[in-house]
């Protein structure tokens, strides 16, 4: 019989292994692990914990792509802000040459109607 044993040395209807605790001839067979579910059960545990790995990984890059992402975004608004507003200034400007060729014109005519009653007199 073994207790809480971590001995190999026993072979079937015994303990085998280190997961057995409690096997001895008095117990009945179902009572010692088998050693097929242990090896299943052992590579469950990897295969979930490799899957946890994987998962913790893919949501990292996909952060990653994300945060890349929103920069590219800002990137482009803040390009486009610039285009915005260089696109109000030229407007802006626009407006402001087109009010002072009007002054300007309507000074010229002034200027013309003087001239044109000077000559007239």
């Amino acid at each position: 019989s073994c207790k809480n044993s971590t001995d190999f040395s026993h072979r079937r209807g015994r303990c085998e292994g280190k997961m057995a605790t409690v096997c001895d001839e008095n117990v009945a067979p179902n009572a010692c692990p088998d050693p097929m579910a242990m090896l299943f059960a052992a590579q469950q545990e990897t295969k979930s914990k490799m899957d946890e790995k994987v998962a913790v990984k893919v949501a990292l890059e996909m952060q990653k792509k994300e945060k890349e992402e929103q920069e590219h975004l800002k990137a482009v608004l803040a390009i486009q802000s610039e285009e915005d507003e260089a696109a109000l200034a030229a407007a802006a400007q626009e407006r402001e040459d087109l009010r002072l060729a009007k002054l300007a014109q309507e000074a010229e005519e002034k200027q013309a109607k003087e001239d044109e009653a000077r000559l007239a007199s």
